[in-house]
């Protein structure tokens, strides 16, 4: 839900994440990885039509699938150092 939110507006992403962690729904690491994840996510749908306005649509479509994968990833190397450091819980 956060990411679908995030294309609108990301304090709406971020509330909605405040809400789980304060419902006791999210640790503190899957907190850390969400907010993180919707900070490296796309903006918002102004952001991705200024993408493609900028280049050609080939162009844009890398540049979002670029973005996309390379947020899962560091965001998934993010979750596990954080395991590792801060156990589960």
């Amino acid at each position: 839900d956060a990411l679908i939110l995030i294309l609108a507006r990301q304090e709406m992403a971020a509330g909605l994440i405040l809400n789980l962690s304060t419902s006791g729904k999210l640790s503190m690491v899957q907190s850390m990885v969400a907010v993180a994840t919707t900070t490296m996510f796309i903006p918002c749908m102004a952001s991705i039509a200024a993408i493609f306005k900028e280049t050609k649509i080939k162009t844009g479509i890398v540049i979002l699938l670029s973005i996309n994968i390379s947020t899962y990833l560091l965001a998934g190397i993010f979750n596990w150092i954080l395991i590792l450091i801060f156990g589960r819980g």
